[in-house]
């Protein structure tokens, strides 16, 4: 799954772009697209261990909460062509004004997620009664972030999707439709642009 991810990183993201990641954990995928696409990447991430990590690595990395007024006197509107946003948007509070600030600091984005509802989590639901959330102790999920719904999100913080990609769980390739996706991957760009 990891490999088909980053080819679609790798596919969308031009060589030598600027590069934003936010939430970029251990830094792995800013270091394979410098290796990979000669980006020019910074990372943004919340966890000091994880901090470190990409420090140790000899990457550029911000300490600071995406989701805070922070960002915007970190980041100038358009001053990176890319910000990424990879398995984060179910994590945080509030999705749709990291959206509205990923629009605003790139040109365009590029946001990954795992699709809840998927077919194994309607399934799931179906036989057992829940989804993978914090609140049964199976992930840090603070929202249920469907195919449908992140349409909408998008929409309401100014963006519009340009492209967008559905993965099967196994990672072995595409989803036969939106609905029966495990992962979805979106090329972002600003409704007014």
């Amino acid at each position: 799954m990891e490999k088909i991810i980053h080819n679609i990183f790798t596919d969308w993201i031009p060589a030598g772009a600027s590069v934003l990641d936010l939430g970029c954990g251990d830094g792995r995928l800013l270091e394979s697209l410098a290796a990979d696409r000669g980006v020019k990447g910074v990372g943004v991430e919340i966890d000091e261990a994880q901090v470190a990590v990409c420090l140790a690595k000899g990457l550029q990395v911000v300490s600071a909460d995406i989701e805070s007024a922070a960002m915007e006197e970190l980041f100038a509107p358009g001053s990176f062509d890319y910000v990424l946003l990879k398995n984060t948007l179910q994590v945080i509070s509030e999705p749709e004004k990291v959206l509205r600030e990923m629009l605003r600091i790139g040109r365009q984005s590029i946001c990954l997620f795992e699709n809840a509802s998927s077919f194994g989590n309607r399934l799931r639901f179906l036989l057992r009664g829940d989804l993978p959330t914090a609140e049964n102790g199976e992930g840090p999920l603070a929202h249920l972030i469907t195919v449908k719904g992140f349409s909408g999100t998008c929409a309401r913080a100014g963006g519009r999707i340009v492209k967008s990609r559905y993965l099967t769980k196994d990672g072995l390739g595409v989803a036969s439709s939106a609905l029966n996706c495990h992962t979805a991957a979106y090329l972002l760009g600003r409704r007014d642009a």
